[in-house]
């Protein structure tokens, strides 16, 4: 095992970007998400317009009061939103607290991810540190007593944020009625520069694999430019 040398530090920064950027990414989503909400769609029950307020354009004031996560029959009281939509922002509230925390930590308090360690496996790290302490290691994922697999935590990281963007989003849309198709029946596929990258971390998101070495030839299935492995599914809720 090596922990020293310019690798495990490079890692480690990394981790912190990745952290950094996951923490934004709930606010961009949510400062998109109150633009069409509060400027472009009406309520069909007029007692439900009238009672609706604003959303704000981050994340953080609609889930948390006091620094403290807001139920779903709160978020929907508050803000006039209905029940699919409130459980969404639930469903995700302990993943944004957890990020915004280790944020602020990294960004304003100094703090680190701290080491790194290099196995034959792949990259490994503490489990008792209070970065992942709160995720759900099993016993797969132990390269021995000391250490666990890096990259499930990095797909829950990866996966969740993802799953917030999808989920939300699929919660408002159930519930807006749209204008009619403006092409009937045409179809836009998009492909992603970091597609295979994702899909193979779906495969880990859903717990197919664990350690970073199976990652050194990408199979068909990992080519597969599918988001669905990396959902936020409800049996898998970790922080």
């Amino acid at each position: 095992i090596n922990y020293y040398g310019g690798e495990p530090l490079l890692n480690q920064t990394e981790l912190e970007y990745m952290l950094t950027v996951s923490r934004s990414v709930f606010d961009l989503l949510q400062e998109a998400v109150a633009g069409f909400w509060n400027k472009r769609v009406l309520l069909l029950d007029g007692a439900a317009q009238k009672a609706r307020r604003p959303l704000p354009d981050t994340f953080s004031k609609v889930v948390l009061e006091n620094n403290r996560l807001r139920t779903a029959d709160e978020i929907a009281s508050r803000f006039g939103l209905p029940a699919v939509i409130a459980s969404q922002y639930v469903t995700y509230g302990e993943t944004f607290l957890h990020l915004r925390t280790w944020r602020d930590r990294i960004v304003h308090g100094g703090s680190s991810v701290d080491m790194i360690f290099v196995t034959d496996k792949g990259f490994c790290v503490s489990p008792t540190h209070p970065a992942f302490s709160d995720f759900d290691w099993t016993d797969a994922h132990r390269y021995n007593d000391a250490i666990v697999s890096l990259l499930p935590w990095v797909a829950n990281v990866v996966g969740r944020t993802v799953g917030a963007c999808t989920d939300l989003i699929t919660a408002y849309a159930s519930v807006i009625q749209f204008p009619p198709e403006v092409a009937p029946g045409y179809r836009i596929f998009v492909r992603n520069p970091a597609g295979i990258e994702l899909a193979a971390l779906g495969r880990v998101f859903d717990g197919e694999r664990v350690w970073w070495a199976a990652d050194a030839e990408p199979s068909q299935s990992d080519r597969t430019p599918s988001y669905g492995a990396l959902h936020g599914r409800s049996r898998r809720r970790r922080r």
